[in-house]
């Protein structure tokens, strides 16, 4: 895929998350906001808790771990977001909510 179509089908994919949390019942917060922005910023991807926290720390949003916990597993309950459970006890989640297959490799 190109880059140019990366970031047109990124940033609609930013836009309906956006969405969805706006219409949930979760108030719009900036930390909520800041991890959409972070979450969907490359696409469809697979991340763990501590890849979204260092990434938002890297750009020096002042925001918890738990939050980002608490915050990427409403997601999942709303939709935004499908988690994804390896043998172990590791956890990703996924900005590609379609249906489709996972390999886990050690």
């Amino acid at each position: 895929m190109r880059n140019k179509d990366l970031t047109k089908k990124a940033l609609k994919m930013k836009i309906n998350a956006l969405k969805m949390l706006k219409n949930s019942s979760l108030k719009l917060t900036k930390q909520r906001v800041s991890l959409v922005k972070v979450l969907f910023e490359k696409g469809n991807y697979h991340f763990t808790v501590e890849d979204v926290f260092n990434e938002i720390n890297k750009k020096q949003k002042r925001i918890s771990l738990a939050t980002v916990y608490n915050g990427l597993n409403q997601f999942v309950n709303l939709g935004i977001l499908k988690v994804v459970k390896t043998a172990g006890d590791k956890v990703f989640f996924d900005t590609n909510r379609s249906s489709h297959h996972h390999f886990f490799c050690k």
